[in-house]
């Protein structure tokens, strides 16, 4: 599909009519919505306005809607994550030619842990940020964990001086005490 336009109600159909497990449906349509959000603010239009350009193609779907059924089919109730990566530069969309980070993807990370990188490409995408700003609980820093299982994606670009991969963790989180302070006065 080239230069498909959807919107979010035509999203969110083709979610609801798949045959995934709902919790999966659910989450990918906060991913969507979260993504109309963000192409919204940046057009400065309201979200039943918003046109999907590059992220409304079936590959989008396909991202968005395969990451929550996996982490459903693996049982996973929370999802953390290191600071976003960025890169520099520019790339070439239905908008014409933007500045790396995209509009939107700035737009997602607002609020959230970023690190930029002098690498000259888009490291992190509208998708990917939304996905993971949708789902995550934050960093995964100071938590005591246990890892079970690990899985490495290798991308077809070639990065100057880093290796483009994704990876993940799926982990069991140790159980944690928790406190209870209690402050008390005489008078």
């Amino acid at each position: 599909e080239e230069h498909v336009h959807r919107n979010l109600e035509d999203m969110l159909a083709l979610v609801h009519k798949s045959d995934a497990p709902s919790r999966a449906k659910n989450r990918a349509q906060a991913i969507f919505e979260r993504l109309a959000e963000a192409e919204a603010a940046v057009h400065g239009v309201a979200v039943d306005h918003v046109h999907f350009h590059e992220v409304g193609g079936l590959d989008t779907i396909a991202d968005v809607l395969g990451s929550c059924m996996a982490l459903e089919s693996l049982d996973v109730e929370r999802v953390y994550c290191a600071p976003f990566k960025t890169g520099r530069g520019t790339v070439t969309c239905a908008h014409g030619i933007l500045p790396v980070p995209t509009p939107a993807t700035v737009q997602l990370l607002r609020g959230h842990p970023v690190q930029r990188l002098d690498v000259e490409a888009e490291l992190t995408t509208p998708t990917g940020a939304a996905i993971l700003t949708t789902l995550t609980q934050g960093d995964w820093a100071g938590l005591t964990t246990t890892l079970l299982q690990t899985g490495t994606g290798a991308g077809s670009r070639k990065l100057p001086g880093i290796p483009n991969i994704l990876r993940a963790f799926l982990v069991e989180q140790a159980p944690t005490h928790e406190y209870v302070e209690v402050l008390e006065t005489d008078l």
